[in-house]
């Protein structure tokens, strides 16, 4: 599955990954919580990354976090995909998904 990848301290990039749910536990380290937003974008991150006191992780601006309904900062790394329903998908391509990878690399 297409992703964008979010590891703490280093730039957002597009990746592959296994749509798995023991593949998203191992790249967030841990349990997942999601954080969805209207543009059918999905954020996948540690559930528990507040708790165990991870690194900051910028999200994006303020502006789109309002805009999208995310937070500017999760804990920890996170991956962005898409959803269909229930179930995990491929990050849309397309014009959005370019813009939100300069978005979010331009916070780092």
């Amino acid at each position: 599955m297409n992703i964008i990848a979010c590891k703490v301290g280093q730039k957002a990039r597009f990746d592959y990954m296994h749509n798995h749910l023991l593949a998203f536990q191992s790249f967030v380290g841990g349990k997942i919580e999601t954080v969805s937003s209207p543009t059918g974008f999905v954020i996948v991150c540690n559930s528990e990354g507040l708790l165990k006191k991870l690194p900051k992780n910028p999200v994006v601006d303020s502006m789109t976090a309002t805009l999208w309904r995310w937070p500017e900062t999760i804990r920890g790394d996170y991956l962005i995909c898409g959803v269909n329903g229930d179930s995990f998908t491929d990050i849309p391509e397309g014009d959005l998904t370019d813009e939100l990878l300069v978005i979010l690399n331009s916070e780092r």
